[in-house]
């Protein structure tokens, strides 16, 4: 089945942890380029991202993850590095490589399902490599790619808060959890 998710990032996040990724649901892109529903390629281009500062992690609590695919706007970098002052946290960026940078990020949804059990990699080590309780999670992405993301999130991954863009900040405005090995997803209080 094809999702044409529309709305905030945080909610298409929150929508793709409750759908999960153990379905047959894929996410359609809103390609702005063309202002249509459909992908930019027809083939996967395989890692086109780079992740920055997993390799230097320490042990912690609490962990910083940018996601920046349609572009890595200076209020997310801000607002990132004073909760990561805050909280002590260490950030981890992943980023679009400069060919791929846009709103077709993602191409095609092949390589949303690799990135999806990336990102669901990387939260699995954070929790059991690195002692993760709380994740802060700053994403720019397509509607297309921010439900591939929330789909990374399972019942064995920390708490995850998900933040969104306002007032030319970002600001949290969902946590998703695990009650009772069911996927929460809960206003950020």
């Amino acid at each position: 089945a094809a999702l044409f998710g529309f709305g905030p990032t945080s909610a298409l996040i929150g929508l793709g942890a409750k759908i999960g990724n153990k379905n047959s649901v894929t996410p359609m892109l809103r390609y702005r380029e063309n202002g249509s529903w459909n992908w930019p390629k027809i083939d996967p281009v395989g890692d086109f991202y780079e992740v920055v500062g997993f390799n230097n992690l320490e042990q912690g609590t609490s962990f910083v993850v940018n996601i920046a695919f349609t572009a890595e706007p200076e209020s997310l970098v801000n607002a990132s590095k004073f909760v990561s002052e805050k909280t002590g946290a260490q950030i981890i960026t992943i980023r679009a490589k400069a060919s791929s940078m846009g709103n077709g990020a993602i191409p095609l949804p092949d390589d949303g399902k690799a990135f999806t059990a990336k990102l669901q990699s990387i939260f699995h080590d954070l929790k059991s490599n690195y002692g993760a309780q709380a994740i802060h999670l700053f994403p720019c992405a397509s509607n297309a790619a921010s439900i591939f993301i929330g789909q990374a999130y399972d019942v064995h991954h920390p708490d995850v808060i998900v933040y969104d863009f306002h007032g030319g900040t970002m600001v949290p405005r969902i946590c998703l959890k695990s009650e009772d090995h069911k996927c929460q997803v809960v206003a950020y209080q």
